[in-house]
């Protein structure tokens, strides 16, 4: 997906039905995916669970070493950006998007 110097954003997130209609989701499917930010170009993958060993694999077959990831603070995606990957990290609990520049912003983290 995409070239050097571009710049893709991931998250994951499940989907389904709340247990007794409160509360946390009970049975779902989670999804993981990204798209990027020029050409609109996207991936989307169900995933049995949201941990490194899933998370991690799929990125680097979709996302070439030299792009911008701009991604939130899940701790499994923290383990893979010593190869080559330019991130930026949100905290969506404060912030998700600048409206004037359309970036995330309260950037915490960078290479």
């Amino acid at each position: 997906m995409g070239d050097p110097g571009k710049t893709v954003e991931i998250d994951e997130s499940k989907f389904g039905k709340l247990k007794n209609h409160r509360g946390k989701r009970g049975d779902g499917v989670c999804v993981f995916g990204g798209i990027e930010r020029v050409s609109r170009r996207s991936f989307f993958q169900i995933v049995e669970d949201r941990s490194a060993e899933t998370l991690v694999p799929i990125i680097k077959h979709y996302i070439i070493p030299g792009m911008t990831i701009i991604r939130d603070c899940w701790k499994a995606y923290s383990t893979f950006f010593k190869e080559g990957y330019i991130y930026q990290t949100v905290n969506h609990s404060v912030k998700f998007v600048n409206r004037e520049t359309e970036a995330c912003t309260n950037t915490i983290e960078s290479t």
